[in-house]
C-alpha cells in the first residue's frame, strides 16, 4: 500500500509543481518545440526533471508499466492534466502589475513549503518503503529528485 501511496503523491506533485512552473514560464511548456532551447541558462537537472514530469502526467509511457493498476493511475493523471487550462489559470494574472509579481512570489514559496514539508518526511517514508520492491524505491528516489529541485525551479 505504500508504494500506490507514493506513485499517488508523486503523480499529484508533478502535476502540483509542472502547473505552476507552466503558468509563470513565458516560453515554451516542456514537451513542446523549442522549450529545450528558449533558456540556456536553465540547469541541465532540471530542464530534464520538466520533461520527465511532462512526459509522467501527459501520458508518455502509460502503456509501458504492466504493474497492476499503474496504467490506470497514469491515464487518470494525464486526463486531469489535461483537463488544466492554462489560460484560464493565466488570465486574471496579465492585468495586474509586473505579470502579478505577487502571486508569483507565493506560488514560488508555495513550493518551496510543500517541498520542505516533504523533504522533512523523507525519512519516515524511506523506513516505511525499506521492504519493498526496488521499483517502488525508485519512486522514492524521483520524489528526492524532484524535491532538490525547487529552489531552480522557484527561481526560473
Amino acid at each position: 500500500m505504500a508504494a500506490e501511496v507514493l506513485r499517488g503523491l508523486l503523480g499529484l506533485l508533478q502535476l502540483y509543481f509542472l502547473t505552476v512552473f507552466n503558468v509563470f514560464w513565458t516560453g515554451p511548456p516542456p514537451g513542446s518545440p523549442g522549450f529545450e532551447d528558449h533558456d540556456p541558462g536553465m540547469s541541465p537537472s532540471l530542464m530534464s526533471l520538466l520533461l520527465r514530469m511532462h512526459a509522467n502526467t501527459h501520458g508518455a509511457g502509460a502503456d509501458a508499466d504492466d504493474s497492476e493498476g499503474v496504467p490506470d493511475a497514469r491515464h487518470n493523471l494525464a486526463r486531469a492534466a489535461a483537463s488544466i487550462s492554462l489560460d484560464r489559470l493565466r488570465a486574471p494574472l496579465a492585468s495586474q502589475p509586473m505579470f502579478a509579481l505577487s502571486p508569483t512570489v507565493v506560488a514560488m514559496e508555495s513550493l518551496q513549503t510543500l517541498a520542505n514539508l516533504l523533504l522533512s518526511r523523507l525519512p519516515a517514508m524511506h523506513k516505511s518503503m525499506r521492504e519493498a520492491a526496488a521499483r517502488d524505491r525508485e519512486g522514492l528516489m524521483h520524489l528526492e529528485e524532484m524535491l532538490g529541485q525547487v529552489p531552480l525551479l522557484s527561481r526560473q
